[in-house]
């Protein structure tokens, strides 16, 4: 079995997908720093590394790299800090961020993006201002120059890029901008679609932005759209056996189902709602379990009629 350097492994893949060195650096090393890497002459952070493999489509999780005590410190506590944000946990996501700006380098352009996003997102429950979207879209040229004079598609983006303009898109949203947040989540769905992206890291964030984009499809009156993004979550969840997301995707085709009117099969309704209610009720959401409850008695008539929850 051959075995590679952490060098070799980025110029192979580089030069599998026709990447040049200077496509792959920008924004997270200068070009002259990624050649010495590639030729065996420095050890790439586990930032950069990773960072550079995702833009690749590959998740640099796959391969063991050595780093420093300070390397780990910051991969540590980012990791801890995105757990908390998670979780809910503001004030423990503050004081890991507040560490974390400590012991961060003025040259590490990744860790000083993470920080300048994650104060957004732990400031805010919810991101519906024109300052806090102009600051993510900051953090994102940090490291993706072209945004907002190129097509994602044509960009090489890591899977924190991918993270904030989740995040940008959306904020549009909740400002009532349904066009922009959709046009830039079929701008992200298009590039997951066509990128070279390692399946592990497709379940991390798929499902989120097809949830996503099927929300505001919705709330702009483009059912059938809306339905077809919730079935292809709905799909890519059950494949994969991850179902956080799975109940609000069948309640949002359900919603949909709705809204559109002249409902062909209301079989396929009544069986919609009541998969989402028990996946949501297994899951201990309560709350939206009993909100497609109300939901369903109120709209469908084969539910009043026939089942019960």
């Amino acid at each position: 079995m051959s075995i590679f350097s952490i060098g070799e492994v980025i110029r192979k893949q580089r030069n599998l997908l026709g990447i040049s060195q200077e496509e792959l650096a920008n924004g997270i090393c200068s070009v002259s720093t990624l050649s010495r890497i590639e030729n065996g002459e420095r050890v790439p952070s586990k930032a950069n590394f990773d960072a550079l493999m995702q833009r690749m489509g590959q998740s640099g999780e796959m391969y063991d790299v050595y780093i420093g005590d300070n390397d780990f410190e910051i991969h540590e506590k980012k990791f801890y800090i995105r757990q908390a944000v998670m979780c809910g946990s503001s004030e423990n996501a503050r004081t890991l961020l507040e560490g974390l700006k400590k012991i961060v380098q003025n040259n590490d352009t990744l860790t000083m993006q993470f920080i300048e996003y994650m104060e957004v997102l732990i400031g805010s429950v919810e991101i519906k201002t024109e300052a806090e979207i102009k600051r993510l879209e900051t953090a994102l040229r940090m490291t993706v120059s072209e945004y907002g004079h190129a097509k994602l598609c044509n960009c090489l983006l890591t899977f924190d890029d991918i993270t904030i303009i989740n995040n940008i898109a959306n904020a549009y949203g909740n400002i009532n901008n349904y066009r922009k947040a959709i046009n830039l989540f079929y701008e992200l769905k298009e590039y997951i679609d066509t990128r070279y992206i390692n399946s592990e890291e497709i379940m991390r964030t798929y499902p989120l932005l097809l949830y996503n984009l099927s929300k505001w499809l919705g709330l702009e009156g483009r059912y059938a759209e809306c339905i077809e993004i919730c079935d292809l979550g709905v799909k890519l969840s059950s494949e994969s056996g991850r179902s956080k997301l799975l109940g609000k995707l069948l309640y949002n085709k359900a919603w949909c189902m709705v809204k559109r009117g002249n409902i062909e099969n209301e079989h396929e309704l009544a069986r919609t709602l009541l998969q989402a209610y028990y996946v949501l009720t297994t899951m201990n959401d309560s709350a939206t379990a009993q909100k497609i409850k109300e939901f369903g008695l109120s709209n469908c008539h084969l539910l009043k009629e026939t089942f019960y929850f």
